[in-house]
């Protein structure tokens, strides 16, 4: 399990104010952007070199850096929605998540 800064001081934001917390998690998303930013030129570099053998794994690794990171960037936005109360809900799961982390999850046991 990877430790996560921006989660432990969520868990005790109840003692801080919405503002502070918005800036939190706005300041997470711009980490994230700038990890994707990283990313993407690590990508340009490693496509820059197509006759290698190495190549698709890693690209394989750097896609796995790629989708988690867009995964929290995309919690980021629902966090901030949620805490703004743009989204009507506390919380807002909808069954296409549920779907593919249950593909997901039936792929990783295949590889298993």
């Amino acid at each position: 399990m990877q430790r996560n800064e921006l989660l432990l001081k969520l868990y005790f934001a109840r003692h801080a104010s919405k503002d502070i917390t918005l800036q939190k998690i706005q300041e997470h998303a711009r980490l994230l952007e700038e990890r994707l930013d990283t990313y993407q030129e690590i990508e340009n570099i490693i496509r820059s070199y197509p006759d290698s053998s190495d190549t698709i794994y890693l690209l394989l690794t750097l896609d796995c850096g790629i989708w988690k990171t867009r995964a929290l960037f995309e919690w980021c936005d629902a966090s901030l929605e949620t805490l703004e109360g743009r989204n009507g809900h506390e919380t807002d799961h909808s069954t296409k998540d549920v779907a593919v982390f249950i593909i997901g999850l039936r792929i990783i046991r295949l590889w298993q």
